[in-house]
């Protein structure tokens, strides 16, 4: 057997170890995506379920109000208002918003104030 041949085929079977390698690599991406889907519909499955009477809930994240800053999404849903309406008021300066990183917070306070400050009909 010649180095030619030789070197020929360690590299033939680099190059399926490495094949083999990626295919595996994209079926653990592909199990640990579907692992963290099922946790999220289970968690989601929990909020929703009603609590029997005698047994004691599970822990449960915390109420909109409990907390002291919400996402957007969040503000809006107590709020009661629109993506539009929301952003207008922010844009106006009536609702400060925070910054971390990429998400912008809106402290639960400041929601507070703002329908306070809203006219009484």
């Amino acid at each position: 057997m010649t180095d030619t041949h030789f070197y020929g085929h360690i590299r033939e079977f680099v190059l399926r170890k490495a094949i083999i390698a990626h295919e595996e690599a994209q079926a653990w991406d592909t199990l640990a995506k579907n692992i963290l889907l099922e946790k999220h519909r289970i968690e989601a499955d929990r909020r929703n379920k009603p609590v029997q009477p005698g047994k004691t809930p599970p822990e449960e994240t915390p109420a909109l109000e409990d907390k002291l800053y919400v996402r957007i999404k969040e503000a809006r849903q107590m709020m009661g208002i629109g993506n539009t309406s929301i952003y207008q008021e922010i844009n106006a300066g009536r609702l400060p918003v925070k910054k971390h990183g990429k998400t912008n917070l809106i402290a639960v306070k400041d929601i507070h104030e703002w329908f306070e400050a809203l006219p009484d009909k």
